[in-house]
């Protein structure tokens, strides 16, 4: 089983935090925060900045770490299409 790393962008500006919308393949409409999976090589600080650049077009500095979480999908069928996704920690970063 792996484990992905992810580092994720907390963007806090005038009481609004930035966030991503997302749609399912069945239409289902989500929201995330920016960011995305660690390159091999790669610091999660440089991770959240790549991905906030990649996913909005802003330049971003960290600010500081903020937390980290662990998310874990138990569903069998997300296990067997997306195995490398189905269990990652994120890193979240004010930025």
């Amino acid at each position: 089983m792996a484990i992905r790393n992810a580092a994720k962008a907390l963007l806090y500006e005038n009481g609004k935090i930035l966030l991503n919308s997302h749609k399912t393949e069945n239409g289902r409409i989500y929201y995330d925060l920016p960011g995305g999976g660690q390159h091999q090589y790669e610091t999660m600080e440089e991770a959240v900045v790549r991905e906030v650049l990649e996913e909005t077009g802003y330049t971003v500095e960290v600010v500081r770490f903020q937390c980290i979480a662990e998310e874990i999908w138990d569903d069998p069928t997300m296990q067997a299409q997306c195995p490398e996704y189905t269990h990652r920690v994120l890193h979240i970063f004010l930025v």
